[in-house]
């Protein structure tokens, strides 16, 4: 999902989505927020060309996954730079901050499919320079199936500006080392087999 981000624009759909209240208007201290600008809104990057998204969880893990995320995201802790912009913000901005995301996300709410911040990230556009592939899993089952790969269901893999699209008969925990995966990673960079 970072390499993602890298080959999005993310005009103010993201900061819309935490806040109700344009970041120029609030009471914040300068870097706080150059902070919330850096983390909240970005370019392409123009040096990533091409991303290969393998057993990617665009539209968050499987229902099972996102349960166990809620569970795991009790005892993961924010960094405490980003508690304090936070807690700044609403300090300064009572209510500017949307009550769902008092407490930004961590990694592992990010990943679930629960998030409210994945749909946005699913609809910022893409560079027209990068060039997409999926490799997604399919685990024990063929393609047909729709499964995934027991965490990410292929709806939720699938990219549809996507040049290619692989599937893999494989988990999410072996999919990354499996022949087939790598396979196809080294055709689509060109690299030929040993």
């Amino acid at each position: 999902l970072l390499a993602r981000l890298q080959v999005s624009s993310s005009g103010d759909e993201l900061w819309k989505t935490v806040a109700d209240r344009p970041l120029e208007s609030l009471v914040l201290s300068d870097a706080s927020r150059k902070a919330l600008r850096d983390l909240f809104f970005f370019e392409p990057s123009p040096r990533v060309r091409r991303v290969i998204f393998l057993a990617t969880p665009h539209d968050g893990a499987s229902p099972t996954i996102a349960l166990a995320s809620r569970l795991a995201s009790r005892i993961v802790q924010r960094p405490a730079d980003t508690r304090h912009l936070v807690e700044e913000v609403e300090r300064n901005n009572p209510g500017a901050v949307r009550p769902e995301l008092r407490s930004l996300p961590s990694s592992v709410d990010a990943l679930a499919a629960y998030s409210p911040i994945l749909p946005v990230v699913r609809r910022l556009p893409y560079s027209p320079l990068a060039r997409l592939h999926t490799i997604a899993g399919t685990g024990l089952h063929p393609a047909d199936g729709g499964r995934g790969d027991l965490v990410v269901p292929l709806t939720s893999a699938h990219v549809d500006e996507a040049e290619s699209e692989h599937h893999v008969r494989a988990t999410h925990t072996t999919i990354y080392y499996h022949p087939d995966a790598i396979d196809e990673v080294r055709r689509i960079l060109g690299v030929p087999r040993p």
